[in-house]
């Protein structure tokens, strides 16, 4: 039987699972939750040509630990400021602003003690991809948003930080995971020799229904209340429709700063829709798929996105979306069969197709349908084939022996 492949992933893994496989937290964990990784791991873990090592970084640790959980090990190093629960990023963006330099040499430390066949870093921003592409092993970066086209449409003093480390990891990277034509067409502008390799997020298994009924006439928009999200617009959109189908009521998940929520609730009041409108805040996934069966149409907004995780659980919920087409948007779904595709800003367009999905049954049910087709690449099992399977083909271009 031929050895598992030893395979490091560098990522920032929520923490908050792993305290169930003992890990110990100085405070509590309120990153990221990382659902596409979670996912993923659970299967990777119980996978026997494999042996999977995930390495994070975090200051939430008073020291480095190990854990093993579902097949998986799990170690986090602590990194941070000195005898707190802060990132160097507390102190003005000082990690960014010195290219994640401690991450890295932290990170390549751990490397050369695991001595992995395959590093495999997610996202090209940060110490993760950079300490994937400069270590002495094969890699490959999966990309997740690429920042510096979100920093065209949502300038910010972090995204200016991180975007010139994004062409670093990119320029000095042979292999690449990439979801749609946007993250390709990126990663090739910037290395026209990467090899890159299609592979999708995974998707939780509870947004993949058994058979819907034509719900009520209820829209779900989940994103935070920042510009970039384009809650604003949605709104816009919304109270058109509602003004032409007044039995339709929007469900927003999301969150922001009191001042935005603020905002958005003042012009709520001017249209008139408090009563229509229901602000449920962050919600876990377990709660996000059941507003999920409960919508009729998945409304996304945003400026500028890869492939939004939000719009990727949607459509393997069976919920058709009405979505504007920017950056990699057009690579999920076929405009006209499981959603509709609108030029960004269009509200008008955007209110008009919604209320197609809205009025028409048989046209709702069978966008439902194509929808749930066309997001089979997103499961759990079928994502984890397709990550071994470049795994093995990397392997296979650095022979054990040549190391």
């Amino acid at each position: 039987m031929n050895k598992p492949l030893r395979v490091v992933w560098l990522c920032p893994y929520p923490l908050k699972p792993l305290e169930a496989a003992g890990l110990k937290l100085s405070a509590p964990y309120k990153g990221h939750p990382g659902s596409w990784l979670v996912n993923l791991t659970k299967v990777l873990g119980s996978r026997r040509d494999i042996e999977l090592h995930v390495v994070t970084l975090s200051a939430l640790v008073t020291r480095d630990q190990q854990v093993k959980q579902d097949g998986v090990i799990y170690h986090v190093l602590r990194h941070g400021i000195p005898f707190t629960t802060w990132s160097w990023d507390a102190l003005s963006q000082l990690n960014a602003r010195t290219g994640f330099k401690s991450g890295r040499k932290c990170l390549a430390r751990k490397l050369a003690e695991l001595q992995p066949d395959i590093v495999h870093g997610h996202g090209t921003e940060e110490a993760y991809g950079l300490s994937a592409v400069e270590s002495p092993f094969v890699s490959v970066v999966s990309v997740q948003g690429v920042i510096s086209r979100i920093l065209e449409v949502s300038p910010c003093l972090r995204f200016q930080l991180t975007a010139p480390r994004e062409r670093e990891c990119i320029e000095k990277g042979q292999n690449f995971m990439c979801r749609t034509h946007f993250d390709k067409g990126f990663v090739h502008e910037v290395n026209p020799s990467a090899r890159i390799f299609h592979v999708a997020e995974a998707m939780g298994p509870i947004f993949f229904q058994s058979e819907r009924q034509v719900p009520e006439p209820r829209m779900l928009f989940v994103g935070g209340y920042g510009e970039a999200k384009g809650i604003g617009i949605c709104l816009e959109a919304f109270a058109r429709i509602h003004e032409k189908n007044p039995d339709v009521y929007l469900d927003v998940v999301g969150g922001g700063s009191d001042a935005a929520f603020s905002q958005i609730r003042k012009r709520v009041q001017d249209l008139g829709l408090e009563s229509f409108i229901n602000f449920h805040g962050w919600l876990v996934a377990e709660e996000i798929a059941k507003l999920q069966a409960q919508s009729r149409v998945y409304a996304m907004t945003s400026k500028c996105e890869n492939s939004p995780n939000v719009l990727a659980e949607a459509l393997c919920s069976g919920t058709p979306c009405v979505a504007f087409d920017v950056g990699g948007v057009s690579s999920m779904f076929v405009d006209g069969e499981s959603g509709y595709l609108i030029p960004p800003g269009e509200i008008e367009q955007f209110a008009n197709a919604a209320l197609r999905l809205l009025s028409d049954d048989e046209r709702w049910q069978s966008f439902s349908e194509k929808a749930r087709v066309f997001s089979q690449v997103n499961r759990p099992e079928t994502v984890a084939d397709a990550s071994i399977e470049v795994y093995k083909i990397l392997a296979q271009s650095n022979p054990a022996e040549e190391k």
